[in-house]
């Protein structure tokens, strides 16, 4: 099939991107991230030891540093400007589009290996969900995290299909990919361990439709894998976390603060607020589907490759999603993690695409986008979000120099994008004690204590136009010396 169709997908995703890919503004999760990053590119922390602020999560424990480790390195080849951090999310999805198309090639080998599947609508699916389209550009540890489940499957598959002696070791590389993935985000993405019976399942309704004696009846061979696969994931990381004093108290700290902590904690709404999510976030890709289908006026499933294709990469979506309902934490990135193998099945049961290149112009996917990506730059000035307050940052960052500590009212202590946009441009901490020894002092406008006179009594306002805050600097600092 020619190229252009891929392309003008591409360019499709890039002008779905475009209001935020080269703006400023970042979700606050991967702003966090984003900061701890760009402090280990510093020498702040270590692999071991991330660090956010001097004030905040100075001792960071919240989740696994791998990700976290091979975004600093992003820092330190390509400086620390606010769009490296989109750019690098926005290549990871490329990444997992590329291995999903290795993926989706490596399955019809498997299955149909005289017949040539095109992967576009895999590409179109995945590219166009929303939820793809908003993590692209908000640095989620999702992002790496599927990274290594997508090398996960893909090795299992190479490892159902090769005749080497060696296949085996592949089984094993599939482990090994999803215990670096466990240090990402620890258990999410363990629910690849159920890709063998996932195969075996989607075995059975391929042979009994093809009459045929199945090679997956063997539930031996079942077990074994699933063992291979827990084994070599597990052995890895007990060897790290018992062999390195640092990596066993790290995993001692995450293990007591968020996995022990989540249990303590209150109900955060339904249990079955992700499954409302998933409708909601599925929604598009299912028009899609549908129209689709009635566009190329076919009937979906036709075959036995494309319902035994379908079966295993949607288990594979469900053994990933359903745990997360027990979860007390909801939200809707969490889908994240088991999302491309809802596309994958969706795009099995889809006709091929016909080859006829007339259908497709190479000049016209090429200048969509060539202009997709020039409304990028055109978009790039305008703050994707939170516009007042990353206007008011700049000009803090101004008046108070690097690595210092601004006293905070207490009622500011959840304004987290406050907190993390100044860590992350110039390491500024915030500190809401009385006795942080701050010599500057920053207060929301909209809150009492701006009548309080014994918040104000020792310090002088800094003439600088704040949208949100104010600004002010101890009186004994004089006006031409910035205090630490």
């Amino acid at each position: 099939m020619p190229k252009s169709p891929y392309i003008f997908v591409l360019a499709v995703f890039v002008l779905a991107v475009s209001p935020s890919l080269l703006s400023e503004g970042m979700f606050m999760d991967g702003l966090i991230y984003s900061t701890l990053a760009h402090n280990l590119s510093q020498g702040i922390g270590s692999f071991w030891h991330l660090s956010f602020s001097e004030t905040v999560m100075r001792d960071f424990y919240g989740h696994p540093p791998l990700a976290i480790f091979l975004q600093s390195w992003i820092y330190t080849v390509f400086g620390d400007a606010y769009w490296v951090d989109k750019l690098y999310s926005f290549f990871l999805i490329l990444v997992q589009v590329l291995l999903l198309q290795i993926i989706w090639k490596e399955i019809w080998r498997i299955r149909t290996p005289m017949l040539h599947m095109s992967s576009l609508w895999v590409m179109l699916l995945f590219l166009l969900s929303p939820l793809v389209i908003w993590a692209s550009t908000n640095n989620l540890l999702e992002n790496t995290l599927v990274i290594f489940e997508l090398i996960a499957v893909w090795c299992y598959l190479y490892f159902k299909r090769s005749q080497s002696a060696f296949r085996y070791a592949f089984l094993a590389l599939s482990g090994i990919s999803l215990a670096l993935g466990f240090l990402c985000k620890s258990f999410v993405g363990l629910f690849v361990w159920g890709l063998p019976l996932a195969w075996w399942i989607s075995d059975q309704v391929y042979h009994k439709e093809n009459k045929g004696k199945s090679d997956g009846k063997n539930v031996l061979f079942l077990v074994l894998e699933v063992l291979t696969l827990i084994i070599c994931t597990l052995l890895p990381l007990g060897l790290l976390f018992s062999l390195d004093a640092q990596a066993n108290l790290y995993a001692h700290r995450y293990w007591m603060e968020q996995i022990m902590g989540s249990f303590n904690m209150q109900m955060d709404g339904s249990r079955w607020y992700l499954l409302k999510r998933f409708i909601f976030e599925a929604s598009p890709v299912m028009l899609l589907f549908g129209g689709v289908l009635v566009w190329k006026k076919k009937k979906w499933g036709r075959t036995k490759e494309q319902k035994s294709v379908g079966i295993l990469f949607l288990l594979l979506f469900i053994f990933g999603t359903l745990p997360l309902l027990v979860s007390l934490k909801q939200r809707t990135f969490y889908l994240l993690t088991a999302w491309p193998f809802f596309t994958l099945g969706l795009a099995a049961y889809l006709p091929m695409p016909k080859s006829d290149a007339r259908e497709w112009k190479l000049y016209t996917s090429l200048v969509s986008l060539i202009l997709a990506i020039s409304l990028c730059f055109v978009l790039a000035s305008r703050p994707s979000r939170q516009a007042d307050l990353l206007q008011d940052v700049h000009q803090i960052i101004k008046q108070v120099p690097p690595s210092s500590i601004i006293r905070i009212s207490p009622k500011m202590t959840q304004q987290w994008s406050l907190y993390g946009y100044l860590a992350r441009y110039a390491q500024i901490s915030l500190d809401h004690r009385s006795d942080c020894g701050s010599r500057f002092l920053l207060l929301d406008k909209h809150l009492s204590e701006n009548q309080n006179h014994k918040w104000l009594k020792d310090y002088d306002l800094v003439q600088v136009p704040l949208k949100t805050y104010r600004l002010y600097r101890m009186k004994e600092v004089h006006s031409n010396t910035i205090g630490l």
